[in-house]
């Protein structure tokens, strides 16, 4: 009996801490591309800082060759973005899918031990690892797996709400034209992540993955 459980107990820990390497790849990438969206907010309002009226022409030659630059640089960030969803989106979605399994798991086994101990006093080491600490440890990298991509979306979306801003200071100026195609093109080319492509990755994912599984809890105490 040991013989057999020991392999599948080891198989089953590298499995666990390759799965914690891959996800401390994602969200180190994943934290690049936010720092990146969040430097071209800044580029555009260090571009367009005050109210703009009449520039001269050179000056507002430069203005737009910046913004250009920007909107390149937006573009580059999207294929970035994209081809993050190539490289990551299956092990995301074998990431999210192994998280629910085991929360599912660890709870089950939690019960059937609680179960089995409910006459005694004591709590075993075994019994904490596998009932609290192990499903605390998952819940928690969930979470920030789920919350990077999520901020890449948010900064992504930031850049196109600086530019609606900055509108308002170009009523009278050559430039307002130009800010509105990028924004237009910009709202085309927002970062999205999803799962493999079944799913979209934000915070919506989180309420779902953990109402299920509350709902599958409640099933089960009421059934025993």
């Amino acid at each position: 009996m040991n013989a057999t459980i020991r392999p599948n107990f080891i198989t089953h820990k590298i499995a666990m801490y390759y799965q914690f390497f891959e996800l401390i790849i994602i969200c180190n990438t994943a934290k690049m591309l936010r720092k990146r969206y969040n430097f071209l907010s800044k580029m555009i309002r260090s571009i367009l800082k005050s109210p703009i009226y009449i520039v001269s022409k050179s000056e507002d030659k430069s203005k737009e060759d910046k913004l250009k630059k920007v909107f390149s640089l937006y573009q580059d960030l999207y294929v970035m973005s994209d081809e993050f969803n190539v490289i990551f989106g299956w092990k995301i979605f074998l990431i999210l899918i192994c998280t629910v399994f085991s929360l599912l798991n660890h709870a089950n086994r939690a019960l059937l031990v609680s179960r089995q101990k409910q006459d005694e006093h004591h709590v075993t080491y075994k019994y904490i690892m596998n009932g609290l600490v192990y499903p605390i440890l998952y819940v928690v990298t969930t979470v920030a797996l789920v919350m990077s991509c999520d901020s890449i979306e948010k900064s992504g979306d930031n850049v196109i709400t600086t530019c609606h801003r900055k509108l308002i200071n170009l009523d009278k100026s050559p430039l307002r034209h130009d800010l509105q195609v990028m924004a237009k093109y910009m709202d085309k080319l927002r970062p999205t992540f999803t799962a493999a492509g079944f799913f979209q990755i934000n915070q919506l994912i989180l309420a779902t993955i953990f109402t299920s599984i509350t709902t599958y809890l409640i099933i089960i105490i009421q059934f025993q």
